[in-house]
């Protein structure tokens, strides 16, 4: 059985990467367009990643249906996406 994206709950084709390439491609854009409300520099618990569960020492993009995310889970999905291309 393969991984669902933590945000839409859509089915995964690839192992190991729990957001799909939809919502890797939004989180994206609040980064590079820094959108300081979708950006959490000092989570705290309550912000943790949905993915790793950490928020010690992370940054945390927050999507709108309040899924947490850090800066690394992030960069692993958006790595592999690149990567198919």
């Amino acid at each position: 059985m393969n991984e669902r994206c933590i945000i839409c709950d859509s089915e995964l084709r690839h192992s190991g990467i729990f957001i799909c390439e939809h919502h890797t491609n939004v989180l994206n854009n609040f980064l590079e367009k820094s959108i300081s409300e979708k950006i959490i520099k000092n989570p705290t618990f309550k912000n943790h990643c949905m993915i790793c569960g950490e928020w010690e020492n992370k940054i945390i993009i927050n999507h709108p249906h309040w899924n947490f995310v850090c800066t690394i889970c992030f960069n692993t999905a958006n790595d592999f996406y690149k990567s198919l291309f």
